[in-house]
């Protein structure tokens, strides 16, 4: 069975409520407190009306967004770094003590280059400093 969808909050949010006319709500989180992975997982009662307040699936770019901006993307992989490097695990890591590049593309749940992890890898790096 495939993972389900997760959403992401508005650009530029970091969370964001989802109201639907019968009085329900959700939170979408840019990075989900329960699981720390990018986008939260919601009922799909409330993605069209997620979706029609600005929120995008993880793994879309946001309208007007170019193909070539990684800056949003950048941030989700170094959260993702923290969160592999924080579980700790053999085989999420190579023999450097970085993430693979196997795991932090399913730790973030969208395709990601070397050049992105390498990127982001320097990004946490700088962070500990």
């Amino acid at each position: 069975m495939s993972e389900p969808l997760r959403i992401l909050p508005p650009k530029g949010q970091e969370s964001f409520p989802v109201f639907l006319a019968s009085g329900h709500s959700v939170r979408v989180h840019r990075i989900d407190p329960t699981d720390a992975r990018p986008g939260s997982i919601i009922p799909s009662k409330f993605h069209k009306s997620a979706l029609k307040e600005g929120c995008i699936y993880v793994g879309t770019e946001y309208e007007g967004e170019e193909e070539g901006d990684d800056a949003g993307n950048l941030t989700l992989i170094v959260a993702g770094i923290e969160a592999i490097i924080e579980r700790d695990a053999a085989e999420d890591m190579d023999n450097t003590g970085r993430p693979t590049l196997k795991a932090i593309k399913v730790q973030v749940g969208f395709n990601v280059t070397r050049a992105q992890l390498n990127a982001a890898w320097d990004s946490f790096q700088e962070s500990l400093a």
